[in-house]
């Protein structure tokens, strides 16, 4: 029989054995970060860290509100309005009643200015238009008969508004292009405003590519957050057009896109965030005294109903105002911010 010594006398050695083994087998791995300097946007994840930087951008971010107001007349379908006679109608004398109703948006706005009693900032134009006159009908008993209308909401005010700006009511639109879809607020403060202005410079949208990393900053549901993505050219587009597949929500609209040139910080602006993928579908509800009520599912429900418009999102699908269409934006309105004191010759060159 073996004794204690003998055995633990094995068991050391085997432990030595195996050591030297395993230092003898290590091997060190050179681990080389992708090489920067080659002119192009970043495909791959920053492997330097960022955060300092994109929170001192997120700074000039701004989320903004925007209100219409509208006095509604309206009519009785025995009136028999239609779209012809609405021009020469007495809305006033012809409606059976009135209301004063209002509607809110929100969105992203950019600061991309500030001097010692002006401020401007850049957003999409959808955020902060609203029709003049909105119209609402009757159903027509056929397809081919003229329908004849029940409302008309006629704009009387409208209003833009940053919570966290100093005397950030009253904001005046300084240049807007519908097609486009881009817009510049611009203030006048008596005192200067203490804000953080997004000083990095325009980038090149044709030079963005398949797999472009990006970086998304705005304010979906109104919080402010930042997000990423990676950038698709769809077939048949412009070169300078491009998609995001990046998550989208109420209120990402206006916010700014960075693309990343040799590496962090090395930031650029290459686009806005536009408009997501989406479908309408039209939903029949019951009425609201019905809420807290227990509805028998198998049985035909016959009561009140009404009809709800649903938007629903195709997440992953996100559409772009292309940084090409800031600088042609910039360049076209140039004089008129010049002759208003602002200076935007950074985003023209």
């Amino acid at each position: 029989m073996l004794s204690r010594i003998y055995i633990h006398k094995v068991l050391n050695r085997t432990k030595y054995l195996l050591l030297f083994l395993l230092v003898a087998c290590t091997r060190l791995v050179t681990v080389s970060h992708p090489a920067t300097g080659d002119g192009r946007y970043d495909s791959e994840f920053p492997f330097l860290n960022a955060s300092s930087e994109l929170e001192g951008i997120s700074n000039s971010l701004r989320k903004i509100n925007a209100t219409v107001y509208y006095k509604t007349y309206v009519f009785d379908k025995s009136h028999q309005l239609t779209v012809s006679a609405l021009p020469t109608a007495d809305l006033e004398n012809t409606s059976v009643s009135t209301l004063f109703t209002n509607s809110s948006t929100y969105g992203t706005a950019t600061i991309i200015s500030a001097t010692a009693n002006k401020i401007a900032l850049l957003t999409c134009a959808h955020i902060i238009i609203a029709p003049d006159t909105v119209l609402s009908y009757f159903s027509a008993p056929r397809r081919d008969a003229e329908e004849f209308i029940q409302s008309v909401s006629v704009k009387v005010r409208q209003q833009y508004y940053i919570n966290d700006l100093p005397e950030g009511d009253n904001l005046e639109i300084l240049a807007l292009d519908e097609n486009a879809d881009i817009a510049l607020l611009g203030k006048s403060f008596f005192n200067a405003p203490d804000v953080k202005v997004f000083n990095f410079p325009l980038g090149k949208s044709s030079d963005l590519e398949w797999g472009t990393f990006v970086y998304l900053l705005g304010f979906p549901m109104g919080k402010k957050m930042v997000t990423r993505g990676l950038v698709s050219k769809s077939e048949g587009s412009l070169k300078d057009e491009f998609l995001v597949d990046a998550l989208f929500n109420r209120g990402s609209s206006g916010g700014i896109i960075l693309a990343v040139r040799d590496g962090v910080p090395n930031f650029e602006l290459v686009g806005l965030t536009k408009a997501v993928s989406s479908r309408t579908e039209y939903i029949l509800t019951p009425a609201d005294s019905l809420k807290d009520v227990f509805i028998n599912t198998n049985l035909p429900y016959t009561d009140e109903v009404h009809m709800t418009v649903q938007k629903n999102i195709n997440y992953g699908i996100t559409y772009t105002v292309p940084a090409a269409a800031i600088k042609r934006f910039f360049k076209v309105h140039q004089r008129e911010f010049k002759q208003a004191g602002y200076d935007f010759s950074r985003f023209t060159r």
